[in-house]
């Protein structure tokens, strides 16, 4: 700790990847203000550091780092130590991130969220209609990441939207659940004449295949 306040990068790199491994909570404040580290790679150091130490302390510093610092990489780092923190305080600011300009953000929100306790699933079901450009394909995607079957009933009115691509991620997710419920579904997807898109027929196809070598 005494070396956080030094000037060189890689020996703050150093002594981030260090304490990451010690995980010692009483380095927690004194690893805050290198979130704001004018060096991006500090800051996202720093970000998977606290992640690591699991301090409930460190919450609303990476929520900050989620929510503005402009470069990707850190956002990715925030997402992911707020997910190991698992508090559920970073419940909205990881759904809005769902749909994140950076494919790497948008995937560990998504994972993040199915860590907290309890998972939001509701929360994460209203920001598949809320949210715009790539957010609801992941909210959606996220919902199949859950495994639980409160999370079929939501799957279920997606699988209803005039929007196939909205029907196409639903089918991966219904896959990925893999609920009973969920392999009804697909199941009854199949034997289903109403048409269907090439992206759907597409997911369809996949999802079964993925039950039979289940099975």
């Amino acid at each position: 700790m005494s070396y956080l306040g030094s000037d060189r990068q890689y020996v703050l790199l150093n002594v981030g990847r260090c304490l990451g491994q010690i995980k010692d909570t009483s380095s927690t404040m004194a690893c805050l203000p290198l979130l704001r580290h004018e060096k991006y790679p500090v800051r996202s150091q720093f970000a998977s550091t606290l992640g690591k130490n699991e301090d409930p302390r460190a919450v609303e510093d990476l929520m900050a780092v989620l929510d503005a610092d402009p470069v990707d990489d850190v956002r990715k780092s925030a997402a992911v130590a707020l997910g190991r923190i698992a508090d559920s305080r970073a419940t909205a600011i990881l759904i809005i991130h769902l749909a994140d300009p950076y494919f790497g953000v948008r995937k560990t929100a998504s994972h993040a969220l199915v860590q907290l306790t309890p998972v939001p699933i509701a929360d994460i079901a209203r920001a598949a209609d809320t949210l715009s450009g790539l957010g609801p394909g992941m909210a959606i995607e996220t919902l199949g990441q859950t495994k639980d079957e409160k999370a079929e009933q939501y799957l279920l009115k997606f699988l209803a939207s005039s929007n196939p691509r909205i029907r196409g991620y639903t089918i991966d997710a219904l896959a990925a659940l893999d609920t009973e419920g969920a392999k009804r579904t697909l199941r009854a997807l199949e034997e289903s004449t109403v048409p269907r898109s090439l992206f759907e027929r597409a997911r369809l196809r996949a999802a079964l295949s993925r039950l039979m070598e289940e099975e």
